[in-house]
C-alpha cells in the first residue's frame, strides 16, 4: 500500500512539473516582453503598498487574537504565526490556514476552538475589502466607459448579490437572537444538521 502511495505522489509531482514547464515554455517569450517593458519605478510603490497591506492585516490578526482572549502571545510570535499563514494560503480555499490556530495553541495554550474563528473573521473581512475594491473599480470603469458597451455591466448584478449576502451575514452575526435563529434553521437541514 505504501508503494502505491509513493508512486501516486511521484506521478502527481511529475505531472505538476510537466504542466508548469509547458505553461512557462508556451508563454515565456511573451512574458519576457512584458517584464522588460514594465517600468522599474513602479516596483517601489507596488512593494511598498503590498508590505503596508501585510502590516495592516497583521494588526487586524493581532487585534482579533486579543479580542478572543489570547493575552499571552508576544508581538514576535503573533507576527511569526501570521506570516506562516502565507504558505498555508496556497491550500484550496485557504483551509490549511486553520493550522495557525494550532500554532497559537502551541505558543499560548489557547484552545483551537477559540482562535479558529479569528481565521474565519480574517477571510470575511478580506472578502469585504475585496468587494470594496471591486466597487471602486466598477465605479471607475462605469464612469469612464460609455455605459452600454461595457462588458462589466453584465457582472454588476452578481457583484451586488455577493456584496448583499456578505453584508447581510455581517449584520446577522451582530444580532445574537437572529444568528441563533439562523443557526437553528441550519441545524435542522438534513445535509448540514
Amino acid at each position: 500500500m505504501k508503494d502505491i502511495r509513493n508512486k501516486l505522489i511521484l506521478g502527481l509531482i511529475i505531472a505538476a512539473a510537466v504542466w508548469v514547464a509547458l505553461l512557462v515554455y508556451a508563454d515565456l517569450r511573451e512574458l519576457q516582453g512584458y517584464v522588460l517593458d514594465f517600468p522599474p519605478l513602479f516596483l517601489i510603490p507596488i512593494v511598498g503598498f503590498t508590505l503596508f497591506n501585510y502590516l495592516l492585516r497583521w494588526i487586524k490578526w493581532h487585534y482579533f487574537l486579543k479580542l478572543v482572549g489570547v493575552e499571552k502571545i508576544s508581538i514576535i510570535d503573533s507576527a511569526s504565526i501570521f506570516v506562516s499563514g502565507f504558505v498555508l494560503a496556497l491550500s484550496p480555499g485557504k483551509v490549511a490556514e486553520l493550522l495557525k490556530a494550532v500554532l497559537v495553541k502551541v505558543k499560548t495554550g489557547t484552545p483551537v476552538a477559540r482562535t479558529a474563528p479569528v481565521i474565519l473573521a480574517e477571510r470575511v473581512t478580506d472578502g469585504l475589502a475585496m468587494l470594496v475594491l471591486a466597487a471602486i473599480g466598477f465605479g471607475g470603469i462605469l464612469l469612464t466607459s460609455s455605459g452600454s458597451d461595457s462588458l462589466l455591466l453584465d457582472y454588476v448584478p452578481a457583484y451586488f448579490a455577493v456584496l448583499g449576502i456578505l453584508v447581510a451575514g455581517v449584520i446577522a452575526i451582530q444580532i445574537r437572537p437572529l444568528m441563533l435563529w439562523i443557526l437553528g434553521l441550519i441545524e435542522n437541514l438534513p445535509i448540514l444538521g
